[in-house]
Order: structure tokens, then C-alpha cells, then sequence
């Protein structure tokens, strides 16, 4: 019988590479100053040989190479855009991203906090968590943390990355108005929390704003709800029933916005022509075509690089917080693009 096969250590890589150790180190710590070429030489020795860094050792020595990833929703199909993006951003680092869902409640999002915590993870990630800030701020002043889709402009203690919701939300209002549409109503999502960090709220607050110019108090044009298929698609209905029904919706998700399409097409109502509709992600081009969803654009790819290379900058000790916001961009498409004479 053939004994354990001999580990292969980070000597063994240094000899088939033909560098020293000292370079191996550097490559797997994805230290300043080393060459692509040293790089590709390294990884192709590590590949051949199997190598797989020991994180406990690792750990002993102040790294475990090893980031908490926390999402809220397997659901959404924005979200793995984003993860793509993480995974490219952490490439060549040496660190491995370990996933964990909240299914946006507090209690499971802190208890899988705790767990990245207690097993050294050396950062965070966290997209659209569900915690309060100063939970947040309580977890990032243990572990470097970085923030996807929660707004904080002024926290000192963890980054964020985000696109602008507010804007995005006025573009939408302002597309709206601009195709002739008079009585616009929001499809939103209520939520437990307070305050306006989360991007839900931060585009009813963009909503708002942009209607100020139409005279409808936002009680009535934010209709709340959405929280699973049943509940969507009778809400929906409800309002496009109504005398007064509005011609033109501006949906927090294009999830909501698809489920939209469903309702009228049952009701018997024309999209554009009797409700323009713009969605928010731009996730679905590619289903609903040839007619098309106007979407808010706002690339999760690149929120997950941001994030990524923030989260390592933070590692490796920088101590000033930053927070990165972008602008999203209104693609237009047939779903809100209404004729001259519609």
C-alpha cells in the first residue's frame, strides 16, 4: 500500500518555477512590483504541481486569504453580474471569496457575520445587506469591510461602491414626462428598516424628487409591495384596473417591470401606448426581446471589481475610507419609447 503523497510546499513550486521562495511568497501575497511575467511563471508551476496554500498556516501568520461574501437573495438575477465582477477583482490575489445568504433578515445576516469573523476572514463583502449602519460600522472596525448597494457617503470606518439611485430615478421620472406621460406611479418595495441607505430608498427618494413639478404627493404615487410573485402580480392587476390607472411606471426592479408586462397583456393593455414602462438593472434585454424593457443600466460587473479592489487596499492597510458612486445610464427601448402620435 503507498503512503500519503508527499505535500507540495511552497519550496517545491520555487524549484520547478526556478525562482526563490521569496518570489513565490510575493506572487501568492500579489505583492507590489511583480512582473506578469514572474506572475504567469509561478501560477503555471502551482498549477502543474497542485499547489494549494495552507490557510491555517497562512492564518497563524496574520492571513487566511479568505474574503466573507454576503448576499441577500439567490433569487436575483442582477446579483451574479456582480459576483462576476468580485471574483475577476480578487484575481491573482490569492484570496478566496466564501459565500454566505442572509435572505434579507437581520438576525441570519449577523450570525453569518460572526461565522466569517470567528474563522479569520480577512475581509468583507457584503451586497445590499439588511443591517443598520452602526451594525455595520461595529463588524468593519474588526475585519476590513467593503459595501455593495447600501449607501454611507460619510462612514469613515468601512467603503462603499454604488451607483446613483436618486439619479437614476430622476432620468426615469424625467424620460416619462418627456414621452407625454401625466399620471406616473412607482412600483416600490417596502421595507423594515429605517433610514435611506438602501438603494430601494434612495431611488424613492430620486422619485420624489423628480415629481415634485407634477403636483401628486408621493403617498399617491409610491405604490409599496412586491415582495413575492403573488403579491406583485395582484397588486399590479389592482392598479391597472383602476379608472385612473396610471400611463407610465417607473419599477424599482426589472422584475416587478416584467411582471408588468404579464398583467397588461392579460388586462389587454398596449405597452407603450396605454403605460410606458422603465425598469431598474437592465437584467432582461435578451428575454424580452424584440420588444423591449427601457432600463436603468448600471453594469453589477463593475461594482464587484470596485469592490474587490477596494477590499484589498483596505488589507493591506489603508485606513481612509472611500466611496465610489457611478452614474447609471438610461437604455431606452420599446417599452417606454412612445410615437408622435401614441
Amino acid at each position: 500500500m503507498t503512503g500519503r503523497a508527499k505535500r507540495v510546499t511552497i519550496r517545491t513550486v520555487a524549484e520547478d518555477a526556478d525562482v526563490s521562495v521569496a518570489a513565490v511568497s510575493k506572487v501568492l501575497r500579489n505583492s507590489y512590483g511583480v512582473s506578469e511575467r514572474m506572475r504567469e511563471k509561478v501560477q503555471a508551476s502551482m498549477q502543474k504541481l497542485g499547489y494549494r496554500p495552507h490557510s491555517a498556516a497562512r492564518g497563524l501568520r496574520g492571513k487566511t486569504f479568505t474574503i466573507g461574501l454576503l448576499q441577500n437573495d439567490l433569487r436575483n438575477p442582477y446579483l451574479p453580474t456582480i459576483f462576476d465582477g468580485i471574483f475577476k477583482g480578487l484575481e491573482g490575489s490569492g484570496f478566496q471569496p466564501l459565500l454566505g445568504v442572509g435572505q434579507s433578515t437581520e438576525p441570519l445576516e449577523t450570525a453569518l457575520i460572526n461565522a466569517m469573523i470567528d474563522r479569520q476572514m480577512d475581509g468583507l463583502i457584503m451586497v445590499a445587506p439588511r443591517l443598520p449602519g452602526e451594525k455595520i460600522e461595529q463588524f468593519a472596525r474588526e475585519v476590513p469591510t467593503c459595501i455593495i448597494a447600501h449607501h454611507h457617503p460619510d462612514e469613515d470606518a468601512f467603503d462603499t461602491v454604488n451607483f446613483d439611485d436618486k439619479l437614476g430615478a430622476r432620468v426615469a421620472v424625467r424620460h416619462l414626462i418627456e414621452q407625454g406621460c401625466h399620471n406616473i406611479v412607482m412600483l416600490s418595495q417596502a421595507l423594515p428598516e429605517p433610514g435611506v441607505s438602501n438603494v430601494i430608498q434612495q431611488r424613492e427618494l430620486g422619485f420624489i424628487e423628480a415629481m415634485g413639478g407634477l403636483n401628486k404627493r408621493p403617498s399617491d404615487a409610491i405604490v409599496h409591495g412586491f415582495f413575492d410573485a403573488a403579491s406583485t402580480e395582484t397588486l399590479i392587476r389592482e392598479l391597472l384596473l383602476k379608472p385612473d390607472r396610471p400611463d407610465g411606471l417607473f419599477c424599482w426592479s426589472d422584475m416587478v417591470a416584467t411582471q408588468v408586462f404579464v398583467a397588461a397583456a392579460e388586462i389587454g393593455l398596449r405597452i407603450p401606448e396605454d403605460i410606458a414602462v422603465v425598469g431598474y438593472d437592465n437584467t432582461y434585454d435578451d428575454q424580452l426581446r424584440p420588444f423591449g424593457l427601457s432600463s436603468l443600466n448600471q453594469p453589477g460587473y463593475k461594482l464587484g471589481v470596485a469592490a474587490a479592489q477596494l477590499l484589498l487596499s483596505r488589507i493591506e492597510g489603508r485606513s481612509e475610507a472611500e466611496h465610489k458612486v457611478f452614474s447609471p445610464e438610461l437604455i431606452v427601448r420599446g417599452s417606454s419609447l412612445r410615437s408622435d402620435d401614441t
